[in-house]
């Protein structure tokens, strides 16, 4: 799966899925209330490193929910990508990231950790960043890929979302695997 933002189109997410050559086209809208850094607690864990980057963990609270941060100012230029991820909060967008930069843990999220409130969690982290010029190519959707109609994830087979939040947790695993099984490119294949 793929996913494009483009910085002069920042509210359209094209998202490619490669195996049906197929792609989505969501409008997000910039959120009109912006919350208040100080609607936030956080708690600073400590330094960590994340792969090759030194990082500060913190944890950030607001309303019982609580997700977790690590943030690196080693990334160059983390400012830049913090300013054209307005509207994701993974890229440090929002009060969340607002209030982290008011307790000294301003950088680029080399990992979140996100707590669903029906027990799952949702990881992501920073495997590989490279800096170098890029086809432009590589930021087009190529021309023998269809819009698609469905609405399941990308990539993924239409199933109800209900069927799976009302899984239980060793169905829920099996599915998980089984969708690695059949998505899961090949070690040096593409």
């Amino acid at each position: 799966m793929i996913t494009i933002i483009k910085s002069d189109k920042p509210t359209t997410v094209y998202t490619l899925d490669e195996k049906n050559k197929t792609y989505t086209e969501i409008q997000t809208t910039p959120s009109k209330t912006t919350s208040n850094p100080d609607d936030y607690t956080v708690k600073i864990v400590g330094k960590e490193k994340i792969g090759n980057y030194n990082c500060t963990h913190a944890i950030v609270t607001k309303d019982n929910k609580a997700n977790e941060f690590w943030t690196s100012t080693e990334i160059a230029d983390y400012e830049k990508y913090i300013k054209n991820a307005s509207n994701n909060k993974y890229m440090g967008a929002g009060g969340e990231y607002a209030a982290l930069v008011k307790n000294g843990a301003a950088g680029f999220m080399v990992k979140t950790l996100t707590k669903d409130s029906k027990g799952g969690d949702f990881t992501m982290e920073l495997v590989k960043l490279e800096k170098k010029d890029q086809n432009a190519s590589l930021f087009v959707i190529p021309a023998d890929y269809k819009v698609s109609t469905s609405t399941a994830m990308p990539g993924m087979p239409n199933m109800d979302v209900n069927k799976i939040q009302s899984m239980t947790p060793e169905e829920r695993t099996k599915y998980i695997e089984d969708m690695k099984k059949q998505y899961q490119t090949p070690t040096g294949n593409k």
